[in-house]
């Protein structure tokens, strides 16, 4: 054996000696240098300091070799262990890869364990237990457990399985403890971690693992001989390599336990009286049967044997209670499993649905039946007349004799005792009887059974509460299962009663330890007269001592472990990481790996096993989704099927279906994501949280960013005329607008219409080319101030910030000139631009004209200053008391300050002058009343006129007409025509489209200069603009395209590539390949977000070009793009979904402008790695006995279709439940690559047929043409359920009802589009056949899908249109809800084994309700609402 370096361990527990002695510093085992010890945590407890003499002569023993500690309960075997780990520290202590592994053999123990640890070392420990989902760990996650932690407390087989998958490695484990070791025989966990790893590797690795066992019973069966206890103990000690150490000196163990006093208690042998049990079985018997007798009529899968089991057990567990308990008790137990959730799911929903129902209903006549045998008398109680009630026969004498040996205690000062039973309903039952009688009443009563139990399971947690709460005292009886016997450490207890007899000599131990407290009972409940039970106690006592003896010899004798007669273990071990499966583990392996096959409700993917013991033969057959179909071994009939298993082990992990770590292999995914991890963090995608919004930059088209310092003569400039018509009559007309950019734009915009919408009509905007021109500096310099200066004035409606705006700034900005010109008809570019407009704009002409009002006679005075009468004409003011802005179109003839106010707002109780006016409103006198008013109006307002519906300001009257006092206005600028200001008013929204326009332009050049494939500019703008911008174009369409064809590409990539993959497999592939996450990883690759449009056009956001930019909105470049720098002009907020959309709205526009190799092109330059060959190798060999399962001639002229392969159509109608030699596989791969097909083939013909189409109507067609329903009744309409090859009974009696309620329908001849309202579920499987049958087609003709089409489209004739189209019903119901602001919810119940959904709708005080009920909750709701919806309708009807 080998061992761990022991002088080493020693040294540190002397060298820690010596450091107590020397300065009281705190001793840890194993340290070995000051060093160690300064690493330790030195306010931890050190168990030395309070470990008795006994305790530390088992730790020396167990430093020196591997050693099992025999001793009593209660002795502290714990803290030995704890002592022990402790002197190991320096070997596992991180950064070191050793680990502790310490093992216990329930749940429950793992915490009381892993707390000990904590308390008495500072090594990092982990805790584990199965309902953790430890099952489902990777290899990855228990990586980073082992980098965390440095002791592991779990139970065995978590500890196992870990092993054989190689999750952890057998070599870095330097400690094994092993609690309630006695547990280690046969093949239980423990024996298979010694057996497969220990034993096996011992002549090959040089330091194998110390070995600490710890138990009170080495011999585990009921009491035996001294021989036979001695072959017991060597066996045990073969099996952990370990030499069982008791002491023989007890006299300091004696002195610290307390044990028990062991009583006996009698009962009288007199049960339930016979003829009342006769009566009462008889019933009984008669509801079982009554209950048992099924009809089969929709009822799915094997609901119905499972029914019966399931009664079966309950039928015998009211039956025990009233044999052995009473029937009082069997009623009890009838009404608590009544009231009891069944926590097994086994199955289907409508399976686990009809098992609960059918229970219910049984144990409801049972409690019928035990309350006809119980007195009628309300007044009656159970336990008030104890000796009545046993004569009776409500209550056995075994019952009276547990009460009456509990009354004996109940003077004690505080009572804590312990019932043991061997049955979970006689736990469950007595828990709540001792509750329930009066003379217990100062008493609290709790069970504990078993988390496994499936009758009535207790979680982790609550096992924790109730006895946490028995320590504490708050509980006073527990009535418990065998899982109370080993570990727990109750030291509260002061009682034991053993209701029914211990099955082996150790579970008498146990129990027996469970009483720790001075002066302490065990007792007995015996019949009398009953010499076997008198003899099985004698029989226990004996046998202790026996073992001890045996143990004691076993301890003085040399160190001799027979590891020779340990059996040779066949295994099957993978080289690359020594993951082993052996023939105890094998079965278990293949049924897990079959559980992760794709299977329906008709069939579970299980293996089958052939078994022929004349020859010692077995043939197992495999799901026909599995690469190993069979398999054939020879051996003893015993081991036949662990043989076969283990032969297909090692079969299904050379064909890759089990992973290095004999795991069934799934997609990498999760290695690959924790590769992208890193990456993932810099554009700040999570997993999981794709509706999460993560900041982006938003990037401008470079040929419109340029610096304005122009240090030269002449700038050149490119020049473009905005042409605008409006589609209305209005007061004021618009001019044209030279458009003037430093670069020549794209030949899109060179003659691009805009379209934008008003409250009064449409307007629209032609750009054209229209050659270059040159500007000197300083008029470039006056077009700027213009242009920032009458937008801004626009844009803000005051004057605060126009200052600010018109300060230039030498950083990149928007660089470029909106020039007025001088009439609409555009005759030539020098000639045509306002420059006295412009001119007029900036503030010194207006100084200038200040200097000669004095000569002019028509002045009057105004808040700027004494100005000529003219010059306010057709000028922009401001009102500083109000901080408004006004154009001035004209001068009242007769209205000035003493004139009566005109106004609409005004009645004429309230008509007053404007001189009272503004005095009451604005505390402002006129100083000037004399003079004539201007006559005003507001300023236009600048709006996104790119919305499909026109923005209405509310509180805004651009025509309303107002008169000012000239004195209360400042002249801001004249001379603008007020076309000019209508004009500039929508030149934000026309410039943002130009912008996107170039923006889209940028991209596609990029595009083109990867591919030589053409797209429209304006696909590539559609595609960019989500619905949430609200203008007249959005990605919605093309993203339905998009996503069709990349599910469509990926899947025939996947279906090529992976030949060996099941369909479950491909599905996750794909499923990763076309999620949100990966694509919105390819967008943020290629920069995609940063030209996305998803929220309205701010105007209040629009830079003006050439306005002053703060610092803080500066342009910056990014230069991640390889082909071009990018200018940011600001980050926003962005949903990782809508990256996702975009990315297949872009394919969708490369598919409608460039064609399916242009799409697929894309896709490979987005960062995909899709190939799509043109064959694929398929068997072409048809056995000869398919043609007369399936009417090949049949099907082809129905499809109008030779194929040329005619296995792949067989393949198509062969349900996975049919299992026959002659077909090797299921339609469930041609189903995922037909689904995609089909999918994308429907969605391209409803695109192209209808191309003016809103987007929202586009994917309402495809979902109403495109699921499970509308191909099922196709598939039903023209038979095809005829050829299905299957194996499945409820699959046909589905099918039958299906096809006879369509036969019946009177929608079964006009179409079989939408959803099918039935009250039967569409059958999955026909939906799939259709589905096969296209992949069947795609892949035969050479993966063509105008060839699918043409063959499927007769199948699925008529194909909706927009007239037809009719929504689902639930989405109806909850859309009508919505417009109509109804209040309406659903209520899910089980009735009868099916799902019943009641909807209800709030209208008004009125409320409808329907309920309906199907075979499950999506039919059901269907149903329901549809229902609902008929007089809501009429309601809607009647409004209208």
């Amino acid at each position: 054996m080998g061992k761990t370096k022991k002088g080493d361990i020693l040294m540190g527990i002397r060298g820690a000696k010596r450091l107590r002695q020397d300065d009281n510093s705190s001793w840890r085992p194993g340290i070995s240098s000051p060093v160690d010890l300064a690493d330790m945590d030195l306010r931890k407890p050190d168990p030395e300091s309070f470990a008795r003499r006994y305790q530390l002569e088992v730790l020396r023993k167990a430093i020196d070799e591997n050693t099992i500690a025999y001793l009593d309960t209660g002795a502290g075997k714990t803290l030995i262990a704890v002592m022990l780990i402790r002197s190991y520290a320096h070997l596992i202590r991180k950064p070191q890869n050793n680990i502790a592994v310490f093992m216990v053999p329930t749940v429950i123990l793992v915490r009381q364990q892993a707390e000990v640890l904590k308390m008495h070392t500072d090594l990092k420990v982990g805790q584990y237990w199965g309902d953790m989902g430890v099952d489902f760990w990777d290899s990855r996650k228990w990586k980073k457990e082992l980098e965390t932690h440095e002791v592991f407390v779990m139970t065995p087989q978590i500890f196992l399985d870990n092993l054989r998958h190689c999750h952890f490695h057998f070599k870095t484990v330097r400690l094994m403890i092993f609690d309630e070791c006695h547990h280690a025989r046969k093949n239980t966990p423990y024996a298979c971690i010694m057996n497969e790893f220990y034993h096996r590797k011992s002549e090959h690795v040089k330091n194998l693992p110390r070995i600490f066992g710890m138990t009170a019973s080495p011999v585990s069966s009921s009491g035996t001989s001294s021989s036979n206890c001695a072959a017991e103990v060597q066996q045990l000690e073969t099996i952990l390599n370990a030499k069982v150490y008791t002491l023989e000196d007890t006299a300091e163990l004696e002195r610290v336990l307390a044990y028990p006093d062991l009583k006996r208690n009698y009962y009288d042998s007199a049960e339930v009286p016979y003829s009342l049990l006769q009566k009462f079985r008889i019933e009984l018997e008669h509801i079982q049967y009554k209950h048992t007798q099924f009809e089969s009529n929709d009822i799915y899968g094997g609901s119905l044997e499972k029914a019966r089991k399931k009664i079966g057990k309950l039928y015998l567990n009211i039956l025990y209670c009233a044999e052995e308990m009473g029937i009082w008790c069997a009623s009890k137990a009838s009404e608590i499993l009544l009231n009891t959730k069944i926590n097994s799911f086994e199955g289907s929903l409508v399976c686990h649905e009809f098992v609960t129902n059918s229970s219910k209903h049984f144990l409801q006549d049972a409690l019928n039946v035990c309350n006809k045998f119980l007195p009628s008398d309300k007044s009656w109680r159970c336990g008030k007349n104890l000796n009545g009630d046993v004569v009776s026969g409500y209550l056995s004498p075994k019952i009276q004799c547990l009460i009456q040996s509990l009354l004996e205690y109940r003077d004690w000062k505080q009572v804590r005792c312990i019932v043991f039973v061997t049955r979970v309903i006689a736990a469950i039952v007595l828990g709540n009887l001792l509750g329930y009688l009066d003379c217990f009443s100062g008493f609290k009563t709790e069970y504990i059974v078993g988390s496994q139990i499936k009758l009535q399971a207790q979680t982790r947690r609550q096992q924790t509460e109730i006895v946490d709460a028995f320590r504490d005292g708050k509980v006073n009886i527990i009535v418990a299962t065998s899982v109370l016997e080993e570990g727990f450490d109750i030291k509260g207890c002061n009682l034991v009663i053993r209701y029914d007899f211990s099955d082996t000599m150790c579970s008498f131990i146990q129990s027996r330890g469970r009483a720790r407290m001075q002066d302490s009972d065990y007792v007995f409940l015996v019949k009398r007269d009953d010499v076997e039970e008198e003899r099985k106690i004698d029989n226990y006592i004996k046998s202790e001592q026996t073992m001890r003896d045996v143990a004691l010899n076993r301890t003085r004798t040399p160190y001799d472990l027979h590891a020779e007669s340990m059996p040779n273990m066949e295994v099957y071990c993978v080289e690359s990481t020594q993951a082993i499966v052996s023939l105890n583990s094998s079965v278990a392996l293949i049924h897990y790996y079959c559980s992760q096959l794709p299977g329906d409700r008709y069939y579970t993917p299980r293996p089958t096993f052939y078994i022929n013991k004349e020859i010692g033969e077995c043939i197992m057959e495999l799901p026909r989704n599995c690469p190993v179909l069979t398999v054939k071994v020879q051996g003893k009939c015993n081991m036949l099927k662990q043989v076969a298993c283990l032969e297909a082990c090692k079969k299904l992990h050379v064909a890759g279906a089990l992973t290095d770590n004999l795991v069934p292999a799934k997609e990498k995914e999760e290695e690959e994501e924790e590769e992208e991890e890193e990456e993932d963090d810099e554009i700040g995608i999570e997993k999981g949280r794709e509706d999460c919004k993560v900041p982006y930059p938003l990037y401008v088209p470079n040929k419109l960013v340029g610096e304005w310092d122009l240090d030269m003569a002449k700038v050149p400039f490119h020049c473009y005329i905005l042409s605008f018509r409006g589609k209305f009559s209005y007061c004021v007309p618009f001019c044209n607008v030279l458009l003037l950019s430093r670069q020549k734009f794209d030949t899109t915009v060179e003659s691009m219409l805009i379209q934008l919408e008003t409250t009064h009509g449409g307007v629209d905007v032609q750009s054209a080319y229209c050659g270059s021109l040159d500007l000197t500096s300083h008029e470039v310099e006056i077009a700027r101030k213009f242009q920032v200066t009458v937008l801004g004035l626009l844009m803000d409606q005051k004057l605060d910030k126009l200052n600010e705006r018109i300060n230039k700034t030498g950083k990149p900005n928007m660089m470029y000139l909106l020039l007025p010109v001088l009439n609409t008809t555009f005759q030539g570019l020098a000639s045509s631009i306002d420059w006295a407009c412009i001119k007029k704009a900036s503030f010194h002409e207006i100084q200038s004209h200040e200097k000669i009002s004095n000569n002019n006679r028509n002045c009057v005075h105004t808040a700027f200053g004494t100005l000529p009468l003219e010059m306010l004409q057709n000028s922009l003011v401001e009102t500083p008391h109000n901080g408004r802005l006004y154009y001035v179109t004209d001068v009242s003839k007769d209205l000035n300050a003493n004139s009566t106010m005109v106004s609409a707002k005004v009645t004429i109780g309230q008509m007053k002058t404007y001189i009272q006016h503004f005095r009451e409103q604005y505390d402002i006198n006129i100083k000037f009343p004399g003079q004539l008013l201007l006559c005003a109006r507001t300023l236009f307002s600048v709006r996104n006129f790119l919305l499909r519906r026109p923005q209405v300001e509310k509180d805004t009257v651009t025509n309303a007409e107002v008169h000012l006092p000239p004195e209360l206005c400042n002249l801001v600028s004249y001379g603008i025509p007020i076309s000019v200001l209508y004009t500039f008013s929508y030149l934000p929204s026309v410039m943002h489209r130009i912008e996107s326009v170039l923006s889209a332009a940028q991209l596609q050049k990029i595009f083109s200069s990867n591919q030589p494939y053409n797209i429209s500019t304006f696909k590539v703008l559609e595609a960019l603009t989500s619905k949430k911008c609200q203008e007249c174009m959005s990605l919605e369409s093309l993203e339905t395209l998009g996503d069709a064809f990349l599910k469509y590409v990926s899947s025939r990539h996947l279906f090529t590539a992976y030949a060996q993959k099941h369909e479950g497999q491909l599905t996750s592939k794909r499923k990763r390949i076309i999620s949100n996450y990966a694509l919105c990883k390819f967008g943020c690759d290629r920069n995609l977000p940063g030209y996305m449009h998803d929220e309205p056009f701010n105007p209040k956001k629009w830079i003006i070009p050439g306005e002053h930019i703060p610092s803080s909105r500066q342009f910056c470049q990014d230069t991640s793009d390889s082909m071009k720098n990018l200018y940011v002009k600001a980050y926003r907020l962005l949903k990782l979904k809508k990256i996702a959309d975009v990315v297949e709205a872009l394919i969708g526009a490369f598919l409608i402008c460039a064609g399916e190799i242009g799409a697929v092109n894309f896709i490979k330059w987005i960062g995909m790695n899709i190939d799509l060959p043109s064959k694929i190798s398929i068997t072409n060999n048809l056995d000869k006995r398919i043609p007369t399962s399936v009417n090949i001639s049949h099907m082809e002229s129905l499809l109008h279709y030779s194929f040329h392969n005619r296995n792949l159509l067989v393949e198509a109608m062969t349900h996975a439940s049919y299992q026959v030699p002659w077909v090797s596989g299921c339609y469930q791969r041609l189903e995922f690559l037909g689904d995609a097909v089909l999918d994308y083939v429907i969605t391209l013909y409803l695109y192209n047929k209808y191309p003016g189409l809103t987007p929202g109507v586009l994917t309402d067609l495809k979902s109403a043409a495109v699921n499970n329903d509308c191909y099922a009744q196709a598939a039903a309409k023209w038979n095809l359920h005829q050829h299905l090859l299957h194996a499945s009974n409820p699959l046909h009696r589905q099918i039958t009802n299906f096809v006879q309620l369509i036969g019946s329908s009177s929608e079964s001849t006009s179409h079989s589009y939408g959803w099918f309202t039935g009250e039967t579920e569409a059958p999955k499987v026909l939906g799939d056949m259709i589905e096969s049958i296209a992949g069947a087609i795609f892949v035969d003709s050479g993966f063509n899908t105008e060839i699918v089409w043409t063959a499927m489209k007769p199948l699925l004739e008529p194909i909706v249109t927009p007239e037809t189209l009719c929504y689902h019903p639930v989405r109806e119901l909850q859309e009508l809800c919505q417009k109509e602001n109804y209040e309406w919810s659903y209520n899910r119940t089980e009735k009868q084994g099916k799902c019943c959904v009641e909807v209800q709708v709030n209208v008004g005080n009125s409320v409808y309700t329907e309920t309906c009920d199907a075979a499950n909750k999506k039919t059901a709701k269907k149903l329901a609402a549809e229902k609902v919806l008929i007089p809501l309708k009429g309601i809607s009807n009647q409004r209208r």
